[in-house]
C-alpha cells in the first residue's frame, strides 16, 4: 500500500489516499448532471417535433373539411357534417350564411388530430 505507515503495528493511511476517489465521485457527478441535462434537452425537442407533426395533420384535416363544405354548399345549400376515422383523426364543418345581409356563405372547419386542434374560416 502506498501512502501507510506502520504505527505501533498498526497501519495508518495517510490523508491525501482517499483525494483522487472523491475527485473522481464529483467529476462523474458532473458528468452525469450534464448528460440528463442533454438528454431532457433532446426529449423535450422531439416532443415538440411530434406536436408539430400533430399540428400539421389537424390542418389537413381542416382543409379537408373545407373542400367537403364547398362540395355539399353546391350541391344541398348550408350544411353541417362532422367526420371520424374512429381514431385519432376528425374534422367538422359548418356552412352559412352570413355579412350584414347574408350575402356571403361562411364556412368554418375545424380538424382534430390526437391533441393538436386547427381550424379555418372562409368566406365567399
Amino acid at each position: 500500500m502506498l501512502n501507510s505507515k506502520k504505527i505501533n503495528g498498526d497501519l495508518a493511511c495517510d490523508r491525501r489516499a482517499g483525494v483522487a476517489i472523491y475527485i473522481a465521485a464529483a467529476a462523474m457527478s458532473v458528468v452525469l448532471a450534464v448528460a440528463l441535462g442533454v438528454g431532457l434537452l433532446v426529449a423535450g425537442r422531439i416532443k415538440m417535433l411530434n406536436e408539430a407533426g400533430d399540428s400539421i395533420k389537424a390542418f389537413s384535416l381542416a382543409q379537408i373539411g373545407v373542400e367537403d363544405a364547398l362540395y355539399q354548399q353546391i350541391n344541398y345549400g348550408g350544411y353541417s357534417y362532422s367526420w371520424t376515422d374512429g381514431g385519432d383523426s376528425q374534422y367538422e364543418f359548418v356552412s352559412y350564411t352570413c355579412g350584414p345581409v347574408d350575402e356571403f356563405i361562411c364556412i368554418q372547419s375545424t380538424g382534430k388530430y390526437r391533441n393538436a386542434n386547427r381550424a379555418i374560416r372562409i368566406r365567399m
